[in-house]
């Protein structure tokens, strides 16, 4: 469940935040972060009164059975579009029900991710799915209560459970997509601590099931100790060992081999490694890959379209 929009990393450290010399973007970020302070950083916000006000509770019709019904062919932008209906009259009527909660955040993401151009509308769709997930989250009576005191996700994700993995997975997703596809160096630079939010809720995950979703708990973690610099918890050597977990646990999935190629063979200008993996990619059965059906679509044509245009990634 990761982007596809070609971009050249230099380093993984730098694997978003790029730059030729990454001595100044640690010290720029440090003095943007204080600036960021009063002019507007990265800030989390609760919204969950808009989730308990979006409307009143009734018995839930047959939306959700069609949504679902239209999500598991989900192989184009209209199709994404009539489950994305379906599950919003589903929340109508139901504005608490969780899995139409998390299953309209995930085509929010793949919407943007697959059949979006439009950075304006791809930074809407993402928070929307952030959003999503966190009322998702809120369904979880515990959690609830932390956030009415004062707690952000991350720090009361230590009371989620395994019913909640998903809205947390998802969460995390859309905050990686938005701040890859919708964020110029700079604001990337003044949004960093978005990246260290998402590191105590995938370790949550990882404590709970480390091999939920096949490795997508530690692709994320590979994104998120290569994202960050070291003064912020930073990591190549964890960034790598993850990347190859989440191989090892995902041989059936595409994720792993997919996201392998894309970010870290561009990254180490391994042009072989990335023909080959995206060769696996295409040359997969998708009956018999684990990956949900929309997103399998998403990969072996993002493949395809990378492998013709593979000139542009070297």
């Amino acid at each position: 469940m990761f982007w596809s929009k070609k971009r050249k990393f230099l380093s993984l450290n730098q694997m978003f935040l790029a730059s030729t010399m990454k001595s100044k973007i640690i010290f720029t970020c440090g003095f943007i972060l204080m600036i960021g302070l009063i002019s507007g950083c990265a800030r989390w916000k609760p919204s969950w009164n808009m989730a308990e006000n979006v409307g009143k509770k009734h018995v839930i019709d047959g939306y959700l059975k069609k949504a679902q019904e239209i999500q598991k062919g989900a192989d184009s932008k209209i199709k994404i579009e009539n489950a994305i209906s379906l599950y919003q009259k589903t929340l109508d009527k139901d504005p608490k029900n969780y899995t139409a909660l998390t299953s309209l955040g995930q085509l929010y993401i793949l919407k943007a991710a697959g059949y979006t151009q439009d950075s304006f509308e791809k930074k809407n769709l993402y928070k929307k799915a952030v959003r999503l997930n966190e009322w998702a989250m809120y369904t979880n009576s515990d959690f609830k209560n932390l956030v009415e005191q004062g707690k952000t996700p991350w720090e009361a994700v230590s009371v989620l459970t395994d019913k909640e993995l998903e809205a947390m997975f998802l969460w995390v997703t859309a905050i990686l997509y938005q701040f890859k596809e919708c964020m110029s160096l700079p604001t990337q630079i003044l949004n960093i601590k978005m990246i260290q939010w998402i590191g105590p809720v995938l370790n949550h995950m990882k404590s709970i099931d480390r091999t939920w979703g096949g490795g997508a708990i530690q692709f994320s973690l590979s994104l998120h100790y290569g994202i960050l610099p070291g003064y912020m918890g930073g990591s190549d050597e964890l960034s790598s060992t993850y990347l190859q977990q989440a191989i090892e646990i995902g041989p059936d999935w595409l994720l792993g081999k997919w996201g392998r190629a894309k970010y870290f063979h561009v990254m180490q200008k391994n042009k072989t490694g990335f023909i080959e993996d995206l060769q696996w990619v295409l040359a997969q059965d998708p009956d018999l890959m684990k990956d949900e059906y929309a997103w399998k679509i998403y990969f072996q044509d993002d493949a395809r379209r990378s492998l013709d245009e593979i000139d542009s990634y070297f």
